[in-house]
């Protein structure tokens, strides 16, 4: 299933003040199918994109960026950095030196106040 990146668009739409609802209305559909689109959980339909378009005045040639940006999976990616020394072995809760600077790491962290928990993808 190809999925898009629609962060560009989803900057697009608050650069213009404007919320998805109203972008809902506009293009006669409901808030919570707008979600579902720009979650990548159904498709954009072409008379949707021409009417989004018009109301954020987004350019013909500019379509692409906003509508048709493919969402990158790094997951597959190998790494190439050395191997891990044992002063970068993880420690009781606490994410490798190697997953938090890692340009190949998939890693998403979330900061505690005395620690970083690491969740790979």
């Amino acid at each position: 299933d190809m999925k898009f990146n629609y962060s560009k668009l989803r900057g697009k739409i608050r650069e213009m003040g404007i919320t998805q609802k109203q972008i809902a209305v506009k293009i006669g559909t409901g808030e919570a199918t707008i979600s579902k689109k720009l979650n990548n959980k159904c498709y954009f339909y072409q008379p949707e994109i021409a009417k989004i378009c018009d109301i954020l005045n987004i350019a013909d040639e500019e379509v692409g960026l906003y509508f048709f940006t493919p969402e990158v999976d790094f997951s597959h990616r190998p790494c190439f950095c050395p191997p891990s020394t044992p002063a970068d072995a993880p420690s009781s809760g606490q994410a490798s030196v190697h997953s938090l600077f890692c340009p190949t790491s998939v890693t998403a962290q979330i900061a505690l106040p005395t620690t970083f928990l690491s969740f790979h993808c």
